[in-house]
């Protein structure tokens, strides 16, 4: 395994200082909003409510917006975090697609007149696009956050919408070195920052709980993975690898995955794949749970198999929990997370074979396992939301300093013509 890249360990004491000083110098309360799709239970979703309760324990206004309603809602919105909804279905048809996300770009500029902040953050490509075409005439400063590799998927509207409006926004949060570049050199985007994911731990448990203890009998041994998308998480490709191993004495657990939370197809195709491979009774679905941090540290394995990541949140909450933990090295995200062989291992990207061959490796090594998952807490720190989320106010902070200093400097030419 060849050395790769990592983001270097953000200095936590130095970065606690100056987003103190930084906040103090602001007034007291500057407006936020962060629009997305929904609260369900998702990575960007996540970040959403860590960062909107970071933002607002540090005396900013925050409100959260959403497409959708908040029957949606899978997390809690943080104590003193304003909610508002457009609630709007999501539509499948063409025409009804169109008439919808003009309905929605109505609404959301409503929306942004009675709030009038002073930010507008964007979380993943279309909620992106829709805050710049619904955000730009007002005096919001426009943050676009991608919570994805940008450079993976580009077929869609929304994608070439991306590369004809992102140069447009006052700044970008980007997740990796890889996805700052792409942004940069494809879409024209400027006043890029990379912001990593941070990690939770302890983990907040809310509804539906469901422990470990109630599923996996007491003999067993346990293979963790998470996710809610089966075919961009390689779900598959992680079942196929484990039916190559024959261990009786492990169990394999998918949690996210139920009716409800994915598409009728991906659901569909993952179940006959477990009937087909005759893995009924050593591969469990239990679907969605709000005590995930139960199931980490419970796990004897961590495997993340996604086709592509933005970073990889479960990979580092697994981490966090002290559990040993296989990555495919994708596009970009576990990388920078993962020193293989000292904290965990990568293998070649859906490659079934080697990932079969890791899995199997640290099912027989427990010694191994438990070097592995020493290191693994490290991330605890490097990737703490006093770090990480620190850097979001930085990046507030400039694209407002930036306004200023453009009114400034545009208040200069006008008196400079005048005389």
């Amino acid at each position: 395994m060849q050395s790769v890249t990592r983001i270097a360990k953000l200095p936590v004491t130095c970065m606690a200082k100056r987003v103190h000083i930084h906040q103090s110098l602001t007034r007291v309360m500057t407006k936020i909003c962060i629009y997305l799709y929904s609260l369900t239970s998702g990575g960007a979703e996540r970040v959403a409510i860590a960062l909107a309760g970071f933002l607002t324990n540090r005396n900013y206004e925050v409100t959260i917006i959403t497409k959708r309603g908040t029957d949606m809602d899978f997390y809690t919105v943080p104590d003193g975090v304003h909610r508002v909804s457009l609630n709007l279905n999501g539509e499948e048809k063409l025409f009804s697609k169109i008439t919808e996300n003009f309905s929605v770009w109505l609404k959301l500029r409503a929306h942004l007149r009675e709030i009038n902040p002073d930010v507008l953050i964007g979380m993943m490509t279309d909620s992106a696009v829709m805050s710049i075409l619904a955000g730009k005439r007002s005096p919001a400063k426009i943050v676009v956050s991608e919570r994805n590799f940008p450079g993976t998927w580009n077929f869609s509207l929304w994608y070439v919408m991306r590369k004809l409006l992102y140069g447009l926004a006052d700044g970008h949060a980007s997740l990796t070195p890889e996805a700052a570049d792409w942004l940069k050199h494809n879409t024209g985007a400027k006043n890029v920052h990379i912001i990593p994911n941070s990690v939770q731990w302890p983990m907040r448990s809310i509804d539906p709980v469901v422990f470990p203890d109630s599923i996996i009998p007491a003999n067993k041994n346990l293979i963790l993975a998470v996710g809610s998308r089966p075919f961009v998480k390689g779900f598959d490709l992680l079942l196929d690898a484990f039916n190559k191993i024959k261990n009786e004495n492990w169990i394999l657990v998918i949690l996210g995955v139920d009716k409800d939370s994915c598409e009728k197809e991906e659901y569909t195709a993952l179940s006959n794949q477990i009937e087909k491979l005759n893995l009924q009774d050593k591969v469990m679905l239990p679907g969605g749970v709000g005590n995930v941090g139960d199931w980490y540290e419970h796990a004897d394995i961590f495997v993340l198999s996604s086709r592509n990541e933005g970073f990889g949140n479960v990979v580092l909450e697994a981490m966090a929990a002290g559990c040993a933990t296989i990555s495919f090295d994708c596009d970009s995200g576990p990388r920078h997370v993962i020193d293989h062989a000292k904290n965990g291992l990568l293998v070649e990207a859906e490659n079934r074979d080697e990932l079969s061959k890791a899995m199997e490796l640290l099912m027989d090594d427990p010694e191994l396992r438990k070097k592995l998952a020493g290191k693994a807490i490290d991330v605890r720190e490097t990737f703490s939301e006093e770090n990480v989320l620190g850097k979001w106010i930085e990046l507030i902070v400039e694209v407002q300093n930036e306004g200023v200093k453009n009114t400034s400097n545009k208040k200069i030419m006008s008196d400079t013509i005048r005389s």
